[in-house]
């Protein structure tokens, strides 16, 4: 027997719009990254995608 895709589940992904570019980004667990970055001298870091239209780096 194969395997077939029928469809994906809704509630498997979430929704962010870009603060740069203003789109709409529908993404997965899988495609999060954990960034590190420094914010007003200290270390942070945060779950981040970016965004396929402009490139920013987005925080989800």
């Amino acid at each position: 027997m194969t395997v077939v895709v029928v469809g994906q589940d809704p509630k498997q992904f979430k929704e962010v719009s870009c603060r740069n570019c203003g789109a709409r980004l529908r993404y997965c667990r899988d495609d999060v990254e954990h960034r590190s970055y420094t914010c007003c001298g200290k270390p942070e870091s945060d779950d981040m995608i970016q965004c396929p239209q402009c490139t920013h780096w987005v925080t989800v």
